[in-house]
């Protein structure tokens, strides 16, 4: 890609569930999908060490990419190392034959080339809220960036993670799942479409 980017393969599954990855040690539900929407200090483990941690997550059902944080405050030049962190282990984890799911992520329109350039179109994507609703700055580039996010990679469906803002627009919705607590972590919830 221009910024030297891995782009994933097209994915289409539906997770029944998901799992955070600092709870993936427990019984892991048959089509469980492995999620990294964690503060990215609980992350790193998984850049750094890659290897220790294949056989495990290689058990699930599906993975999403890890969601290194882009914040409003960062320039382009973290933004593109937490993407290609992201999408570089995306990428090692579909050589090995995982199903993966490219991670919606962005932070402000000058970033969206980057950000959506290694997703791949008409694929099944996860998306996750968690740490929008903070700040009004915040939501407001959460919604323009799905919308964005929506029209230039036409995703088949979406993955929701966490509460979801009310919406102005339409979004390809495949399943919903809310923050849960560390407890029952993969508590399913019925599709919005």
């Amino acid at each position: 890609s221009r910024y030297g980017l891995p782009i994933l393969l097209p994915e289409t599954g539906r997770p029944s569930c998901v799992v955070p990855f600092d709870k993936m040690n427990r019984e892991i539900p048959e089509g469980a999908c492995l999620q990294f929407h964690l503060a990215d200090r609980r992350i790193d483990r998984i850049w750094t060490n890659t290897e220790k941690y294949i056989g495990r997550i290689s058990k699930f059902d599906f993975v999403a990419c890890p969601d290194f944080s882009l914040l409003l405050e960062m320039d382009r030049a973290e933004i593109l190392w937490n993407v290609q962190r992201s999408f570089k282990l995306g990428r090692y984890f579909q050589s090995l034959g995982m199903r993966v799911f490219a991670t919606a992520m962005w932070a402000y329109p000058d970033t969206y080339d980057i950000c959506f350039e290694p997703v791949p179109h008409h694929s099944v994507s996860f998306v996750s809220t968690v740490g929008t609703n903070r700040r009004k700055e915040s939501r407001k580039q959460f919604k323009l960036g799905l919308r964005a996010f929506c029209e230039r990679t036409m995703p088949a469906g979406l993955i929701l993670y966490g509460p979801m803002p009310a919406l102005d627009f339409d979004i390809p919705v495949l399943c919903h799942f809310d923050r849960v607590s560390p407890a029952q972590f993969g508590a399913y919830q019925p599709d919005l479409i």
